[in-house]
């Protein structure tokens, strides 16, 4: 997925308050509408609850009313946010799109490519869906994954080429890069 790719609206998310409403397009075939929904449920939780929470953590119940437009942030707590990286503002671009529906802004596109990876993690967690694609020729992988997990089979694809990317490659773990032993 790169910046500037295309990408047809299947849902789309409203988030208010730390609750939000997920919206889809019921003519879409039942895979797609079910992949739509985990998408927006995606964004939900990385766009707003954890941001949210990372407010609400760093600053306290003082901020709530901000994150929520109640009242402006004072110039500390904008000053504060800016620097330590902590977002207290409502998000609301992410829908933000150019004239031929391109996505036009990385932050954008990285949001997209999470709420995606995280959507396919919960429809087909990736320890069982490497064992799907195992379980038979690697030239149907990709239909094996649609099938057995009900995915569209354009995210499947999407999916299989990254499980074999990632194949063989051990994961980022903080532990190890801090070069803490596990106690």
């Amino acid at each position: 997925m790169a910046i500037g790719y295309h990408r047809e609206m299947h849902g789309c998310m409203v988030a208010w308050e730390g609750k939000g409403l997920v919206f889809f397009d019921e003519n879409d075939p039942p895979e797609v509408r079910r992949f739509a929904i985990a998408h927006e449920l995606g964004h939900f939780f990385l766009d707003h609850l954890l941001p949210r929470r990372r407010a609400l953590d760093f600053f306290g119940e003082g901020i709530r009313n901000v994150l929520d437009q109640k009242r402006p942030a004072t110039r500390e707590e904008s000053l504060t946010a800016v620097l330590e990286g902590v977002p207290i503002g409502v998000q609301i671009h992410l829908m933000d799109r150019g004239p031929t529906g391109d996505i036009g802004k990385g932050t954008i596109a990285r949001s997209e490519m999470r709420a995606d990876r995280l959507a396919l993690e919960w429809l087909a967690p990736s320890t069982h869906a490497r064992q799907v694609m195992q379980d038979g020729p690697q030239d149907t992988q990709e239909q094996r994954l649609a099938a057995y997990f009900g995915l569209p089979l354009e995210r499947a694809e999407t999916y299989a080429r990254i499980l074999r990317g990632e194949q063989g490659r051990s994961r980022f773990s903080i532990v190890s890069f801090l070069g803490e032993e596990p106690g």
